[in-house]
């Protein structure tokens, strides 16, 4: 029984974060929003706050994830380079710049769904959440390394 846990516990060990870091995260956007493909660059100015605007003038609604979600950790790590709790500041002012927080996949789909100026993140498995994929369309894959 013992060696049973045990070997249990070093397969969580060893496969648990990889199956975190190898999993793909999917940037998703309303249908309705004209923006089909976004670079990482401008991924990270919108989430640092430094892009607030559509490319048709529209208010970018920034949709976050919480601090302490893994995913929000790999998302900070590779698209802005900083720890997830790092705070941004809106340019030329000492005004935090803020994104709505939602707690799960679904609520991040449902969100984006309801506002056509959202953007949002997930594990891309997690599509299958939004039936079929109809309402919210992927703009960017962030393939992840094995780590």
């Amino acid at each position: 029984m013992q060696k049973v846990f045990i070997g249990g516990i070093l397969i969580l060990l060893i496969c648990g974060n990889k199956i975190c870091a190898a999993e793909s995260i999917a940037v998703i956007v309303n249908r309705a929003n004209p923006t089909n493909d976004i670079s990482l660059a401008r991924l990270a100015r919108i989430y640092k706050g430094k892009q607030q605007k559509w490319s048709d003038g529209k208010r970018i609604i920034v949709v976050n994830r919480p601090v302490d979600s893994t995913i929000r950790r790999v998302f900070y790590q590779k698209v802005l380079d900083s720890k997830p709790n790092q705070k941004f500041y809106v340019p030329g002012t000492p005004i935090t710049f803020r994104s709505l927080i939602q707690r799960s996949s679904l609520a991040a789909i449902r969100f984006v769904n309801n506002l056509p100026e959202a953007i949002g993140y997930l594990y891309l498995n997690e599509l299958e959440l939004d039936e079929n994929n109809k309402n919210v369309k992927v703009v960017k894959v962030i393939e992840l390394d094995d780590e």
